[in-house]
């Protein structure tokens, strides 16, 4: 059963990181509007996987659903992998080196910020 909520919760993540790009792009046409998209889905992903693990997420299908699936399908580490290669190989270091450097506090961020609420 666990195999279906992973499904549905990763179906309506994907759908979520869909709008997010679409949203974006329509609303900004500068080139950087789709890895803006990527940070902000990546971003959100972390932050609603690190809360619901600070709330002790145990409940199995709903695990399954919100943490495995629905973060699963918002976040994509694929397409950040090929935004960052795109820079590199273009030869713009200082924007690679950024945008890595600031998806990586992005996804921390959040699980430092839990552990710090709870003491740990």
């Amino acid at each position: 059963m666990n195999w279906l909520f992973v499904f549905l919760g990763g179906g309506a993540g994907s759908v979520v990181r869909y709008a997010l790009a679409r949203g974006l792009s329509t609303a900004a046409s500068s080139p950087f509007a789709a890895a803006g998209a990527t940070l902000l889905a990546n971003a959100l992903a972390s932050g609603l996987l690190a809360w619901w693990l600070w709330k002790g997420g145990a409940q199995q299908p709903l695990h399954a659903a919100l943490a495995i699936g629905f973060c699963g399908g918002l976040s994509t580490f694929s397409t950040w992998s090929a935004e960052l290669a795109h820079w590199i190989k273009s030869g713009n270091w200082p924007l690679a080196l950024g945008y890595a450097l600031l998806s990586l506090a992005l996804g921390l961020l959040p699980f430092f910020a839990w552990s710090a609420a709870k003491g740990l």
